[in-house]
């Protein structure tokens, strides 16, 4: 069956490890905020996209082993638990207490829990769907696993104006602590529209436009706030968020624009401050 769960995010974590400048004169500025909601945002679409990945053909309408052949989209050493029993159907992915190794999406380490429970079927209006993680992890290597506290919330809003599924996401008090001990914060409100591959049975040509806005603090302890100039694309099966642009304040500072480029699957992205570009790796 089509995702039941399927949501905003659900690509993992822009870190900024890479910077350099497309004017080889200009120093690079710090870009904490621009990191603090890309590795949010990021990380949020991964997330969401575990849980779909699992609730293709399983829970609400699917027999166990339509539940193990969507286990053939997650890592190994995921083990997913469906409960379709109580009024509220829940899906448990659980990426064990040991650093696991997610190769087959984006050669990141991951550990703990996503727990994703809704209240009706996912094309159905009104159906409210809460995602929760629980001492979940996520890093490049099993030294530098940064955790993830979420609880999203993705109501069913129906049909739009262009005749499109569309989903109000809510992000309260996202809590993310980095491997270093520092803290960012974050906090969005989302529309999700189903653009591409609704009527269709299976996610491969599953594509989403994500608009809104997002704040919190980035691991300096600064205020930033977020506003989407241009929708975020998202597709099925590509790690990264495609397309796109967002503006970033924070603080007193220079807006900053961010730009996931032109729909090209990769991990390139740039920041642009002052009229200067900066390349950024995802």
């Amino acid at each position: 069956m089509k995702n039941f769960v399927s949501f905003y995010l659900t690509a993992f974590v822009l870190s900024f490890t890479m910077l350099s400048s497309c004017n080889k004169n200009d120093e690079a500025p710090s870009l904490a905020s621009e990191e603090a909601n890309a590795m949010a945002e990021n990380e949020s679409n991964r997330v969401i996209q575990s849980v779909n990945n699992t609730a293709i053909g399983a829970g609400l309408m699917g027999s166990s082993s339509d539940v193990r052949d969507m286990e053939d989209f997650l890592p190994a050493c995921a083990t997913v638990i469906v409960d379709t029993i109580n009024s509220f159907k829940t899906i448990t992915i659980d990426f064990g207490t040991e650093p696991c190794l997610c190769d087959e999406w984006d050669n990141r380490y991951r550990q703990g829990i996503i727990t994703a429970t809704w209240t009706g079927a996912y094309r159905d209006s009104g159906t409210v769907i809460t995602i929760v993680t629980m001492d979940y992890y996520q890093g490049e290597l099993p030294s530098h696993m940064n955790k993830f506290d979420f609880n999203k919330t993705v109501t069913n809003m129906g049909h739009n104006d262009n005749g499109n599924l569309h989903y109000a996401i809510n992000v309260s008090s996202a809590v993310i602590t980095l491997y270093t001990g520092e803290t960012i914060t974050w906090t969005s409100q989302r529309d999700r529209e189903w653009i591409e591959g609704e009527p269709t049975l299976l996610p491969f040509d599953d594509k989403y436009s994500i608009t809104g806005s997002a704040s919190g603090t980035d691991r300096l302890g600064q205020p930033f706030t977020v506003t989407i100039t241009n929708p975020l694309i998202f597709k099925f099966g590509c790690p990264w968020i495609t397309q796109g642009t967002m503006e970033i304040q924070h603080g007193s500072n220079p807006v900053a624009t961010l730009d996931y480029g032109d729909g090209t699957c990769d991990n390139n992205a740039t920041v642009t401050v002052n009229g200067n570009t900066y390349n950024i790796e995802l």
